[in-house]
């Protein structure tokens, strides 16, 4: 050991028994570098915003937030997987492809009412149907690439029938007439989850159904 650092680490003095043989311990180079700082990262609460993929242009609603329901973090990221996601769209897979995955890619945000239990106001997202996810993944989610099929639970999504807050399947009337059940549409039969294909009937009044 160089002298300057021997009044810093003297040699242990009291060694070790071992099976007999007795072993000294001396401070080792790497003793001289100590302490390892482990950074963590506190998301901060979720907040709504407005839309901004021109592809989803086409909902109803005009606030989102991100993380969205894919996991992309920003607007950055889902320009990565547009390619991919206007292929599907352009398969024409399903009739609501297109809603379907800007339900996911631009979801409804609600703005928080309450305190959180950490204290904080956050807003929310509102999740597309479970039926509607369903059934739009039983026709188009073999195109999907891997990441993205991964990354969508159906189970997981809140249900209509189960009384929860969720975004039902938009223009369900017109899925109706899409599929060859025009028939369907304003028969006095409630068909569709939104009821939208017993609203604007004739001869029922505006907000009203027969």
């Amino acid at each position: 050991m160089p002298p300057h650092l021997e009044s810093v680490f003297p040699k242990n003095e009291d060694s070790h028994a071992t099976g007999g043989a007795r072993i000294e311990v001396t401070p080792s180079r790497n003793q001289l570098t100590t302490s390892t700082t482990i950074a963590t990262t506190t998301l901060p609460p979720r907040r709504c915003q407005g839309l901004d993929i021109s592809i989803c242009s086409i909902l109803h609603h005009n606030v989102t937030s991100y993380p969205n329901l894919l996991g992309h973090v920003d607007s950055g990221a889902v320009e990565k997987d547009i390619i991919a996601i206007r292929e599907v769209i352009d398969a024409e897979c399903h009739p609501l492809a297109h809603e379907f995955l800007c339900e996911l890619l631009q979801p409804d945000c609600r703005r928080a009412q309450v305190m959180s239990p950490s204290g904080v106001f956050e807003d929310q997202l509102l999740k597309p149907c479970r039926d509607f996810c369903e059934d739009v993944l039983s026709t188009c989610g073999r195109r999907l690439p891997p990441h993205l099929r991964l990354a969508i639970d159906c189970a997981s999504f809140p249900s209509l029938v189960n009384g929860d807050e969720c975004t039902a399947k938009p223009g369900c009337a017109r899925e109706l007439r899409v599929k060859g059940w025009p028939e369907r549409v304003c028969d006095g039969v409630v068909d569709c989850a939104d009821i939208s294909d017993e609203d604007k009937c004739s001869g029922c009044s505006s907000e009203s159904f027969r």
